[in-house]
């Protein structure tokens, strides 16, 4: 069997020493590649951390396909761990977990693809218009006053320009005085 073995083995010598002088000459490259790749996961995690640090919803962000979003460009896969009160948490893919959420944790986790959209076109320093309709509407108070904060934040990025739309007048007025 071994010598079996090593007869097919040094039949792939040559393939094996064209594939190393390969390698060599494309390392460096690669390097930069698996770098920059790194840097753009530390910006999807960024964004998970921020939503979960700032929202105050039934459910934590998890991002699961980590080297297919950097490596292969692929979107973010997300999954969710649900906390109903007093049990353990239970994980849960994006149309399981919006089955069971109230109107406004929904619009919480919207907020979190526009959180995604914003900070990639920050990323790539893209002049952007935002259209914000009735953004804070069915928030609770804690959740009204992460996006307020987060709208502050946009406000004083110059790449963005914004325009708010409400019915809300009490919204309105507290963006007034915050901006």
């Amino acid at each position: 069997r071994k010598k079996v073995w090593l007869n097919y083995i040094s039949t792939l010598a040559k393939e094996t020493t064209e594939l190393a002088k390969f390698y060599e000459s494309k390392k460096t490259e690669l390097e930069k590649i698996i770098t920059d790749a790194k840097k753009e996961f530390a910006i999807w995690e960024e964004i998970v951390k921020t939503f979960n640090e700032r929202f105050y919803v039934r459910f934590e962000v998890r991002l699961v396909n980590q080297e297919d979003v950097v490596l292969k460009e692929d979107t973010a896969n997300l999954e969710f761990d649900y906390k109903d009160p007093n049990d353990t948490p239970v994980r849960k893919d994006k149309n399981s977990l919006l089955s069971i959420l109230s109107k406004g944790e929904q619009r919480a986790f919207y907020i979190l693809q526009l959180l995604f959209d914003v900070e990639s076109r920050r990323q790539l320093n893209q002049k952007t218009l935002l259209v914000l309709d009735d953004i804070a509407d069915s928030f609770d108070y804690k959740n009204k006053y992460a996006i307020i904060e987060y709208i502050k934040e946009l406000h004083q990025d110059a790449i963005f320009k914004i325009i708010i739309l409400t019915h809300n007048f009490d919204f309105y007025r507290t963006i007034g005085k915050r901006l």
